[in-house]
């Protein structure tokens, strides 16, 4: 790269030296460039009716209460480690708490949305 020159011309030089190696003159032949529209999507279940998006509202629903059910033992196990005066443990667990509860409210939510709202609307690209 020569000094003199500005950062158009080392831009111009790269690119042509890119598109001279992989003989690319349309961007459907450069590589990690793929054409949206020759992409053929791979299924995601959500359109097989209705049953299909029960199994996977169970599934992501069942992540949900799992991560609620960890959230009420956390609780649980703070109030325990408060009796006993141990605040730095409570305070942990208080917050691990939370954020499970987080967690599984917003796996709940997503995977409703997810199956529910989103999976038959177009795409927006």
């Amino acid at each position: 790269m020569k000094r003199d020159e500005g950062s158009e011309g080392t831009f111009r030089t790269v690119r042509g030296r890119y598109q001279d190696w992989f003989g690319a003159g349309d961007r459907g032949s450069l590589p990690g460039r793929a054409v949206a529209d020759d992409y053929d999507h791979p299924d995601t279940g959500t359109e097989g009716g209705e049953m299909g998006k029960m199994v996977l509202m169970g599934i992501g629903g069942g992540i949900g209460v799992v991560l609620l059910a960890l959230a009420v033992l956390s609780f649980v196990t703070a109030a325990q480690w408060g009796e006993i005066a141990r605040d730095g443990a409570a305070t942990g667990y208080t917050v691990v708490g939370i954020f499970l509860v987080i967690a599984g409210l917003g796996s709940i939510i997503a995977t409703w949305n997810h199956l529910f709202r989103a999976a038959g609307a177009p795409a927006h690209h």
